[in-house]
């Protein structure tokens, strides 16, 4: 009753305030009986209370003005960076506060770290004495131990220590301002029902997975243990390329292309088709961010993931397209936490979209199917928050992928399901490259070629 007598009287001081503050003294005396209770009942208090409470209203006003500043800025952001298009569905705004040292594996960065200063003093050495020439084996992650990956799942599953979101819309940002005091966006993250999609939407999707299946056919995949501890990786569409007096090429398996001539030119036309979905996925949610984008690509004449050429005055080209490569994981697939520091720093976000799936069978997979793929988080451990996948649940994410360290934990898939992941985003060396073709670099050199699909064609046919 004491608690209940001592909120009365400071909500009773509360609109004395109130009151006191108008610019208007005839509205106080127009209630003298509601004022004089007022008063009684802040009589009644000590000059301390008053003190306090005055400086708890002025302490709620600073935090409603703080509070709207925040959410002003955020739309700001969002308007500009990701969408101007109205939301589909109600959202969620949180500030996370970046910390370098929340480390899911501690143990391996701190090997890896130790691994690295060893082999600069050794090179110091060798400089400055000789001997044995240090190893230039770039240094990787180890393989994180059964332990260790169980631990880092018992750190993202605790509510008290990481937030894990799973429905509806969320857009984080760093708590940390820009040096222009802008708000920056670590992720935009968006859910939807698949059991609630339309027709058109569902064929789509299907044929986006068995486009993607198909792929493997004809890409091989990425073996990489910087880039994958688990599952399999395979990407398509263009690259800088590895060849010998190839400028720039694109994913393919040569070989098996050779086997499936008529296939491969099939799935080359399917690509189109492929590119427009993701483009319609994405806009509703990220229309600017696909924009910049397509213009960046125009700009530095990029081709598309699904483009057989390069582009050209006389090429016909889509409209829908805003990545130079996709790259799609399953089978279990998980990976080190890290930035994608390779990534063309002028563009500020990749694109992320998760689906279940059959494994083999090229189209989705729903609960009712007897999907029981469960784990395998999409985390962002410095701030303290990931996505938790959950059956019938398409994920689709837009973020800043060169700022903030993320990775994906390992699933559990038994019998024939996965999670599919898919990320687009542009390399900056492709993007260098097709600058040096731009500045005409290339033209004395005619041995220098492009790896697009009519060479392509050309080789496997001889």
């Amino acid at each position: 009753m004491a608690y209940l007598f001592r909120y009365d009287h400071l909500h009773s001081l509360d609109r004395l305030d109130n009151r006191l503050s108008d610019s208007s003294l005839t509205d106080i005396s127009s209630s003298s009986s509601e004022s004089e209770q007022e008063e009684k009942g802040v009589s009644s208090l000590t000059q301390e209370e008053i003190i306090n409470a005055r400086k708890a209203k002025k302490k709620r006003r600073r935090n409603k003005n703080w509070s709207e500043k925040r959410n002003a800025k955020c739309k700001q952001a969002a308007a500009m960076f990701l969408t101007n298009l109205p939301p589909n569905c109600g959202s969620v705004i949180s500030d996370v506060k970046v910390v370098s040292k929340r480390d899911l594996f501690p143990d391996i960065t701190a090997e890896t770290k130790q691994a690295k200063i060893e082999r600069k003093l050794a090179r110091k050495r060798f400089k400055k004495a000789g001997g044995p020439l240090p190893p230039k084996k770039k240094i990787s992650d180890r393989l994180p131990t059964p332990e260790e990956i169980a631990t880092a799942s018992s750190i993202v599953e605790d509510p008290t220590k990481f937030r894990l979101y799973d429905h509806g819309h969320v857009c984080i940002f760093d708590k940390q301002l820009t040096t222009e005091k802008e708000k920056q966006i670590v992720a935009d993250i968006t859910f939807t029902d698949l059991k609630t999609i339309s027709n058109q939407k569902r064929d789509d999707l299907n044929f986006l997975v068995a486009f993607l299946e198909k792929s493997k056919k004809f890409v091989n995949s990425i073996g990489s243990k910087s880039r994958s501890c688990g599952g399999y990786m395979w990407a398509i569409g263009w690259r800088k390329s590895m060849t010998k007096f190839e400028i720039i090429g694109r994913y393919v398996n040569k070989a098996a292309i050779k086997k499936n001539q008529e296939e491969f030119n099939q799935h080359v036309k399917d690509s189109d088709r492929a590119s427009s979905i993701l483009w319609d996925l994405f806009y509703p949610i990220g229309n600017r961010a696909l924009e910049a984008n397509q213009q960046f690509m125009a700009e530095h004449n990029l081709p598309s993931l699904s483009d057989p050429e390069l582009p050209s005055e006389t090429s016909k080209g889509h409209d829908k397209f805003f990545s130079t490569n996709l790259t799609f994981t399953s089978d279990g697939f998980f990976n080190h936490p890290h930035k994608d520091k390779k990534d063309d720093k002028r563009l500020p976000f990749a694109f992320f979209l998760s689906l279940p799936t059959f494994k083999s069978k090229g189209r989705l997979a729903f609960e009712s199917d007897g999907y029981d793929v469960t784990g395998g988080q999409f985390v962002f451990p410095e701030c303290g928050f990931g996505i938790d996948f959950k059956p019938d649940t398409m994920v689709q994410m837009i973020f800043a992928q060169r700022l903030y360290t993320h990775g994906t934990l390992k699933p559990t898939e038994n019998g024939k399901f996965t999670k599919l992941g898919m990320s687009l985003q542009i390399s900056e060396k492709t993007t260098n490259m097709l600058d040096r073709i731009l500045a005409e670099e290339f033209v004395t050199k005619p041995e220098m070629h492009v790896g697009d699909v009519p060479h392509i064609m050309n080789q496997v046919q001889k």
